[in-house]
């Protein structure tokens, strides 16, 4: 009877056993799904600029994020609608890389731009973000315009002592989300 009562003993500490290493194998595959799950973060960016948005490596349709800055004072961007006046020559369009999501009539590219003109163009979208940013200050304005029958328009105020600067025009969900179809026009400050 003794050796009954001992391999009733043996068979519980051995289950006791089986039970616990179960324990820590779910343990274990819980922990490496819920770590293995977490998206990976690079922090090797390259870039140049000292622009906050900039990343030397950006191509294209290629996303990127841009970290949340707070423009000028002195800078803002006024939704027009859509209306546009004139359409110039597609010689001077600028174009997302695709050709047709983002289309910027004008300004041309590396042509002179003041304070009060207006960016326009059409887009496949219903609504645009737009960043003006200068050599000197870098971000002055940003925001979002609406495509009004396949058109959209700013008019930009600012002032700034830089002889020159960028106007990009691209597709954000919203501002935490990445950008797409970057469309990125040089300009000469008057």
């Amino acid at each position: 009877m003794a050796k009954n009562k001992s391999i009733s003993t043996r068979k519980k500490w051995l289950l006791g056993i089986l039970v616990l290493l179960v324990v820590v194998a779910a343990g274990a595959l819980v922990f490496h799904l819920t770590h293995k799950s977490r998206p990976s973060y690079s922090t090797n960016a390259k870039t140049t600029s000292t622009a906050p948005s900039a990343q030397n490596d950006f191509q294209g349709d290629n996303q990127k994020t841009v970290p949340e800055t707070v423009p000028e004072a002195n800078a803002s961007g006024a939704d027009q609608n859509g209306s546009i006046d004139t359409i110039p020559p597609s010689s001077q369009w600028t174009k997302s890389d695709d050709g047709t999501s983002i289309i910027v009539y004008g300004p041309a590219k590396n042509s002179s731009f003041a304070s009060g003109d207006l960016v326009f163009g059409a887009a496949n979208s219903g609504t645009v973000s737009y960043r003006l940013s200068d050599s000197v200050s870098g971000l002055l304005t940003s925001g979002t315009a609406s495509v009004v029958d396949g058109k959209f328009s700013i008019k930009l105020s600012f002032s700034t002592s830089a002889d020159s600067g960028n106007i990009e025009i691209f597709n954000q969900k919203d501002p935490y989300s990445p950008e797409s179809n970057n469309v990125l026009v040089p300009v000469r400050f008057k």
